[in-house]
């Protein structure tokens, strides 16, 4: 097999150990064992087992962004555009629940693989947020929508779709509904659109 090849088993195992695990938890002889290899070969790819977890988490971010973009509309006004970003976030979050227990420990980390990424994700044009503040910037010239800090704006609207997921245990304990269930995902994307863009466009 060749060594790109090696490679990418390697990371693909690795992710999966890694997302269902952390990093504390994963073993390099599980992954190299899930990879098909033994442990010497493993080390032989990758020195440390924080190295490979670099690697792994800094596709996974990338991977994760650029397939959401991939999904929003090329919508001209303002509100379309919303209402697909929320509903269709919502719904990629979903499919990648295990993904956000990564942005979880990330965040107690101090997220360093987390903002490398992203910031990799932006440059490299994966992560659609100059597109997010540029229709804000051009609904706001045209008077569709209330002068408010776009960048603000588009924290919220982000907020709003991660937070039922990072606190999916809590909210799910306490209201007794399941935050990837079909119904609370169709109330959830009614009600953030409906505060959302009642807030900022212009009466």
């Amino acid at each position: 097999m060749a060594k790109k090849n090696i490679e990418e088993t390697i990371i693909n195992a690795a992710a999966k150990i890694f997302l269902e695990k952390g990093m504390d938890g994963a073993r390099m002889q599980e992954i190299a064992k899930a990879a098909g290899i033994n442990q010497a070969g493993l080390h032989y790819y990758f020195r440390s087992k924080e190295r490979l977890f670099n690697t792994v988490m800094k596709k996974r971010v990338r991977a994760f962004f650029r397939s959401f973009a991939e999904t929003l509309p090329q919508a001209d006004d303002f509100e379309t555009f919303l209402k697909s970003f929320i509903e269709n976030y919502l719904d990629h979050i979903n499919k990648h629940v295990l993904f956000m227990r990564f942005v979880i420990w990330e965040v107690q980390r101090g997220a360093p693989i987390m903002s490398e990424a992203m910031k990799e994700a932006v440059d490299g044009g994966d992560l659609p947020l100059n597109m997010f503040l540029e229709k804000i910037k051009i609904a706001q010239e045209a008077g569709i929508v209330r002068v408010v800090d776009p960048t603000q704006f588009m924290i919220t609207t982000v907020s709003a779709c991660i937070f039922p997921f990072i606190a999916r245990p809590v909210l799910e304990n306490v209201f007794q509904f399941s935050v990837t269930g079909n119904e609370f995902l169709r109330m959830r994307k009614e009600e953030i659109y409906r505060v959302l863009w009642n807030g900022i466009k212009k009466q």
